[in-house]
């Protein structure tokens, strides 16, 4: 149930996020301004971008995908920081801002 919730979530926002960035470019090309939709594309993707990179900053242990402090973790070692709530809002805000930014997110 929680996975299915928060999976909805995500998707919820990254549409939100996607919306928002069209919203700006379609806005723009209605009045026949081809060159600013083009820069509020690439301008509004970069502040995206720089948003969840410093989520990855706010939190350090948001940074990659978390399966080697869960190897870490499930051999011995204490490592505190991994496991918080603030690193799982961390995790959640920077997928989301980066899904909507465009960037390459998961296996890719």
């Amino acid at each position: 149930m929680f996975i299915g919730a928060t999976g909805a979530g995500v998707a919820y926002f990254v549409n939100l996020f996607c919306n928002w960035k069209l919203n700006i470019v379609y806005n723009l090309m209605a009045v026949n301004n081809i060159a600013g939709a083009f820069f509020a594309y690439q301008f509004v993707s970069l502040f995206l971008g720089l948003c969840s990179g410093i989520c990855c900053i706010w939190q350090n242990g948001a940074a990659g995908s978390g399966i080697p402090e869960i190897i870490a973790f499930l051999n011995g070692m204490n490592y505190n920081e991994a496991f918080t709530v603030r690193v799982l809002v961390a995790k959640f805000g920077g997928m989301i801002l980066s899904v909507a930014a465009g960037l390459p997110l998961g296996k890719e």
